[in-house]
């Protein structure tokens, strides 16, 4: 018999390097992948993750995370399968289910005419997706493309299974011919039953009744003609609202003397024991505010002319459309529009820039459509702005009547209604906008507010003020815990305060057995606690200090404070995603923006466009936790001048009583030095280090599966107390001490601190 044909040694070692190549490729692709997933997830992976991770994200959008996972698994088919790397019919189709999918999510979220924005990529579907959702869109039509992607799913999933429409036609009949034909016998056997059922005469003539459609038994019609809906060629006169009434008489604001015999109640805050200095002090009357002037100038001509114009221009586009009601306010007028049958929303939107045109505005904003109506809202800039008192905001029945919390007026909203809100339901609020848009003067308001309605005793102040200027005029008042703090570094031991004070009030609460500030206030009236609201005027000069002490206080503060009668308001001129972080936004759901030079700037305060379409000058967009949308309101304006006057009369009445632990320097450098025994983690985490030799954060986050923030704190706090040192760029930290050291050092401050 023939011998079987048996490799050469050189033919082996050529099969031997084949693989070995083969390996070494499928090893370099998982190792592509792995560094892409470590992009993904934020990882410290310097420049090329970053970069990695923008690219991906802006590609792929949400689905970022597939293309490293399939290299992954190609890069191990390829290593143990090297001659099965030729693309296959089923990997086709994996991949034209990832497109779908991406296609989809952009289709689902995204609004027509905004498919290839940069902003919505990285959101849903990424550029990829929003690419092939406008070759959709343009090709097919709205209803074109729910048609593709549907005949594209069943297309692709007879390619990937091994069944056909058939196969699932005759499942589908298989299993419900049984629910099917018992559900007919059951009919049939009501049925039956119900024909041997005797009815009275009574019944039969209501049952007679139900079926009458005799003409005289209707109820009477009114006579008077249905409205009919403008035509494109037709277009209704529009009749403006008539003049608003005569503002009602101001409300005297003199406090009334302090009764002894009866105790006011409020259902919100219980008030505190009356005490000498609260029998001494009375409230700013609002007398000391300035009276704004009304504008005299008759808009009604203006109202009619404009929505005139409005209709002839939508009905000369074919959107037929019918104004039903003008609101005008004191920066803007709002057109209420009833849209006509079969007239797209979208229609109307995409109509803003030539709606400016028309009425020759400055920027045109739409509202679609407006909460609780069946109208689009198109608002219009007012050619004459009519400016907005504090005194006369504050001067409303909701003011002068609320009760509890911390009643703060903001302005006027676009029908002309004052806005007032309570911070301590916010429970925490977001300013921003750019710089002149009148966000330090909507501060001073909310300061002013608190001021004209709150005892010292009820509300205390911590104002921090980087620019130094802005807040400096309050200092001395009583309602302050410690004076204006301008120092950026002590603003941050000021914020590491209010939560050790947030954890104090906790304890109290447990031990009397109550779960908030009222609750503790109602069962402790000789001694109860100060509601407490922290102002920041710059929050982007804290983050540029500290950024993760004043990120984690924040966070910390904004997730438990609320019952402990805490309340932040953080102001910033710069919303960018380094300043107003994920984590800041995502416990701060009531926000305020003025307005900002872009659609970036709008999305990152809000979450949404809108507020680059602002006018300034107090213009601004107010969403409160639990709003559907944002509610346009124009910002009441206090001068220098009545900040001035309403501090002097509060300065009259009472020194300040400051708290000296809120700003102690020294006493935070000396803590500082002491090991952080709050975390758990620290003497497991100074053993691995002196056990491994190596002291890194990305290292004690995966041996005790920690965030990077508290890794970084461990670190921090061992270098602190002398262990390692300090950071080298690349570079490993030092190990300063031996072991028999830190063994030493761990049992002297674990003997101090069971002591």
């Amino acid at each position: 018999m023939p011998k079987a044909n048996r490799k050469s040694p050189t033919e082996k070692e050529t099969t031997r390097q084949e693989s070995r190549r083969f390996e070494i490729g499928g090893v370099l692709m998982i190792a592509v992948g792995l560094f892409a997933l470590t992009a993904i997830a934020r990882f410290d992976v310097g420049i090329a993750g970053y970069w990695t991770h923008t690219i991906l994200e802006y590609l792929f959008g949400l689905g970022a995370f597939i293309p490293p996972l399939a290299l992954i698994f190609l890069g191990a088919r390829y290593i143990y399968h090297p001659r099965a790397m030729a693309v296959k019919t089923r990997d086709t189709a994996w991949i034209i289910y990832f497109v779908l999918g991406l296609i989809t999510l952009h289709w689902w979220y995204v609004p027509t005419g905004q498919e290839i924005q940069p902003s919505w990529f990285p959101q849903y579907g990424g550029a990829l997706g929003g690419a092939g959702l406008l070759c959709l869109r343009t090709l097919f039509g709205e209803t074109g493309v729910k048609i593709a992607l549907l005949v594209i799913l069943v297309v692709n999933t007879i390619f990937v299974s091994k069944w056909t429409v058939t196969d699932g036609v005759n499942f589908v009949k298989g299993k419900a011919q049984p629910h099917w034909e018992k559900a007919s016998d059951k009919v049939k056997e009501t049925v039956e039953a119900h024909r041997h059922v005797e009815t009275t005469p009574t019944e039969q003539k209501q049952r007679a009744q139900f079926f009458d459609f005799d003409k005289s038994k209707k109820p009477p019609v009114n006579d008077a003609p249905a409205p009919e809906r403008t035509t494109k060629a037709a277009v209704t006169p529009f009749t403006p609202p008539a003049a608003a009434p005569a503002a009602a008489p101001e409300p005297s604001w003199t406090q009334p003397e302090p009764d002894t015999d009866t105790e006011q109640v409020k259902p919100d805050i219980a008030p505190a024991k009356p005490k000498n200095d609260r029998a001494d002090y009375k409230l700013p009357p609002l007398s000391l505010l300035t009276k704004t002037r009304q504008s005299t100038t008759d808009t009604q001509a203006e109202v009619a002319e404009n929505a005139q114009k409005l209709e002839e221009l939508l009905a000369s586009f074919g959107v037929e459309t019918k104004i039903t009601h003008a609101s005008r306010g004191p920066s803007v007028t709002r057109y209420e529009l009833e849209p006509g049958p079969g007239v797209k929303v979208s229609k109307i939107v995409n109509l803003a820039d030539d709606i400016a045109l028309q009425l020759a505005a400055t920027d045109v904003r739409i509202e679609a459509p407006i909460p609780g109506k069946a109208a689009v809202g198109i608002e219009v800039p007012n050619r004459e702005i009519s400016s907005v008192g504090l005194r006369e905001v504050l001067a409303c029945d909701e003011f002068q009547h609320a009760v509890g919390g911390i009643a703060v007026g903001l302005g006027e909203d676009i029908t002309g209604q004052p806005v007032i809100t309570d911070l301590a339901k916010m429970p925490h609020l977001l300013v921003a906008g750019s710089t002149g848009s009148g966000k330090s003067v909507c501060i001073n308001t909310l300061v002013a507010s608190i001021l004209l309605r709150s005892y010292p005793d009820e509300v205390k102040l911590i104002l921090i003020d980087p620019k130094v200027v802005e807040l400096a005029q309050y200092n001395h008042i009583p309602h302050l815990l410690t004076p204006v703090v301008t120092d950026v570094k002590k603003a941050a031991g000021v914020l590491r305060w209010a939560v050790r004070e947030m954890e104090n009030r906790y304890r109290l609460f447990a031990s009397a057995k109550v779960r908030n500030i009222t609750g503790y206030n109602e069962a402790n009236p000789d001694s109860p606690l100060p509601l407490v609201v922290i102002i920041i005027d710059e929050l982007a000069d804290l983050m540029m200090v500290a950024p993760h002490d004043v990120e984690d206080a924040i966070a910390r503060l904004a997730q438990m404070a609320r019952a402990a009668g805490l309340h932040l308001v953080l102001a910033t001129q710069r919303p960018s995603v380094d300043v107003l972080t994920g984590t800041i936004k995502a416990n701060i759901p009531s926000r305020i923006s003025f307005a900002v030079s872009s659609q970036i700037d709008s999305r990152t305060i809000l979450d949404m466009a809108g507020a680059e379409k602002l006018l300034g000058k107090g213009d601004m967009l107010f969403y409160p936790i639990g709003a559907p949308k944002p509610r346009r309101v124009q910002g009441a304006f206090i001068s220098d001048a009545d900040v001035e006057k309403l501090v002097e009369y509060i300065k009259k009445q009472g020194q300040p009583e400051y708290n000296e632990t809120v700003v102690q320097p020294a006493a935070e450098a000396e803590e500082a030095q002491q090991p952080r025994w709050e975390d758990e983690l620290l003497p497991d985490a100074i053993r691995m280090v002196m056990d491994t030799e190596q002291a890194s954060v990305s290292m004690l986050q995966r041996r005790f599966r920690v965030g990077y923030t508290r890794a970084g704190r461990l670190i921090d706090t061992m270098e602190n107390m002398g262990i390692v040192g300090p950071s080298l760029g690349s570079k490993a930290r030092d190990i300063l001490l031996t072991k028999d050291e830190v063994e030493e050092l761990l049992a002297r401050y674990e003997g101090d601190s069971e002591a």
